[in-house]
């Protein structure tokens, strides 16, 4: 994958950014579940197929909301199948948390 500056467009030609592009304007979610496991992710890529800004995702990232980024030729990525799994782990910790708590309140 070719390394991207911060202030430099994104790749056109990729099928997934067009896709985003296509959804308002690059702003909507398409979900993770059409991203390939493998794909790596710039912050601007994520922010993007999450429907959200870079600066939102820093702080997801602060507050563990997704895994941290991984630092990879002076730039910050993350690999789509660790996102995927770090929600559906987070998502299923909470599940649990929420069945312990209604059971807690009927008895």
């Amino acid at each position: 994958m070719d390394t991207l500056e911060p202030s430099a467009p994104l790749p056109s030609g990729d099928p997934l950014l067009e896709a985003i592009d296509q959804i308002g304007g690059g702003r909507s979610r398409i979900g993770l579940d059409r991203v390939p496991d493998e794909r790596i992710l710039t912050k601007e890529e994520l922010a993007r197929t999450l429907g959200c800004s870079g600066r939102t995702l820093q702080r997801m990232a602060d507050r563990f909301e997704i895994p941290p980024p991984t630092p990879l030729s002076g730039q910050s990525v993350w690999i789509a199948g660790k996102v995927k799994a770090w929600i559906a782990d987070a998502a299923t910790l909470r599940e649990s948390q929420a069945k312990k708590e209604a059971r807690r309140l009927r008895v």
